[in-house]
């Protein structure tokens, strides 16, 4: 365990202060010891993937932070099945499908998350999503019960699942593989996938991804953001892309404030414009824990 670790290293977004302390978990049994030792002093802890979808206080994180290394890394390839540990980054599973020849899995070439928070939300984008061939979810609670979560109790919608607000922790995933396709047309799908990202979103890439869900029936949360007249405005050294209104990049020294006033005022311009609220997908680290169960 170490001490006073700056988080903007440990996210993409590269904004935010230090973690009180800092570990890394190569084993369930670790974890359990870790979080066991968190819970009986009062210390609140959090688990990181790869920082993807987090903005991080400008006053850091006052607990332990957690990445899983180890068992955590681990794929294993069944007949007709492959069980994930949470701490595989999607794009390098999407390499082991892609050498395997199983398809349905190149929309995760792109996503630069790992398999336990991208579970948690149900990530994904045009291409797939988590629960297209989902299985069931093998989850640590805070009290140490391990549990499997079938597909049918996941609650799975847009960017959530029965998990997206707890304290669970996802330790690994299994999902059906889907069906056997050339190789070629496995690369051509990921060619694409890569050259529409590189059309239509930021090329830098010091950002959460989407900012916001695409509200229900209606249009893209982008849409209603550029027609607001977002794009390109910035606070300090956070700025809305220019390539698409729902992405906020860090172009210095950005600071999590900054891009907190910016979300607020593309949230009130919609409601204000269109009459629709604008629920976040990014997390905010620690607020948003206060409301986890």
């Amino acid at each position: 365990m170490h001490d006073r670790t700056p988080l903007k290293n440990a996210t993409t977004f590269k904004i935010g202060g230090e973690a009180k302390h800092f570990a890394v978990c190569g084993s369930i049994e670790e974890l359990h010891e870790c979080v066991t030792w968190c819970n009986n002093r009062g210390i609140p802890w959090f688990i990181l993937g790869n920082g993807s979808n987090i903005l991080v206080s400008d006053d850091g994180f006052p607990g332990l932070v957690i990445k899983l290394g180890g068992d955590f890394k681990k794929v294993v390839f069944n007949e007709n099945t492959i069980e994930v540990g949470a701490g595989v980054l999607l794009p390098a599973l999407s390499r082991r499908f892609l050498a395997k020849e199983w398809g349905g899995f190149e929309f995760m070439c792109n996503i630069p998350g790992t398999i336990g928070g991208a579970v948690r939300i149900n990530a994904g984008t045009k291409q797939g999503e988590i629960k297209d061939h989902f299985v069931s979810a093998k989850v640590l609670s805070p009290n140490g019960k391990i549990s499997t979560i079938p597909k049918q109790d996941m609650d799975f919608s847009c960017r959530h699942t029965c998990l997206s607000n707890t304290r669970d922790i996802v330790l690994s995933a299994k999902f059906s593989l889907a069906f056997l396709e050339e190789r070629k047309n496995i690369q051509e799908k990921i060619k694409q996938i890569i050259v529409d990202r590189r059309r239509k979103q930021p090329q830098n890439r010091r950002n959460c991804g989407s900012v916001f869900k695409s509200p229900p029936g209606g249009k893209p949360a982008g849409w209603y953001l550029e027609k607001v007249g977002m794009k390109g405005m910035t606070i300090g050294d956070a700025m809305v892309a220019n390539e698409h209104a729902n992405w906020i990049v860090n172009i210095g020294r950005a600071r999590s404030e900054d891009v907190k006033k910016l979300i607020t005022i593309g949230q009130k311009r919609v409601f204000d414009e269109y009459g629709i609220q604008l629920e976040r997908e990014v997390i905010y680290l620690p607020e948003d824990m206060e409301h986890w169960k």
